[in-house]
């Protein structure tokens, strides 16, 4: 057999690794990215952050960065039904047009594709 070609039985195997690699990569990404946003929270406030943390948050993101990853976060943007979000909320009430207004979980983009969408809280600028 050729080096290059597998036997018919070990491209399941691969494919169900490949699947489980990319579902790692986009749970870490989110990670990342909720950690980042907690430590903005901190320095927002105020409250100090550890050297550790933020040198470790920055290796992250730039290894992520490197393999072409990205958390998509699109608080604050209009929404439109052609968005490729999953509405985790819809806030009712208000006028005018809808925002997201939160991202629970943001989008994961891998050199341009997205992987998984963001989950988003969608709302009117004035609801409660």
């Amino acid at each position: 057999m050729d080096r290059t070609t597998q036997p018919s039985n070990v491209s399941a195997p691969i494919s169900l690794a490949g699947e489980k690699i990319v579902s790692f990569l986009v749970q870490i990404t989110r990670e990342v990215w909720r950690l980042g946003s907690a430590v903005e929270r901190c320095r927002t406030r105020g409250e100090p952050v550890s050297d550790e943390i933020a040198a470790t948050l920055e290796r992250l993101q730039e290894e992520l960065q490197s393999l072409g990853l990205e958390a998509s976060d699109p608080v604050g943007q209009t929404y439109d039904p052609g968005m490729r979000v999953e509405i985790a909320h819809l806030e009712p009430g208000g006028s005018g047009d809808l925002l997201v207004k939160r991202t629970v979980l943001p989008g994961v983009i891998w050199k341009g594709t997205l992987l998984k969408p963001a989950s988003v809280v969608v709302g009117r600028n004035d609801a409660p």
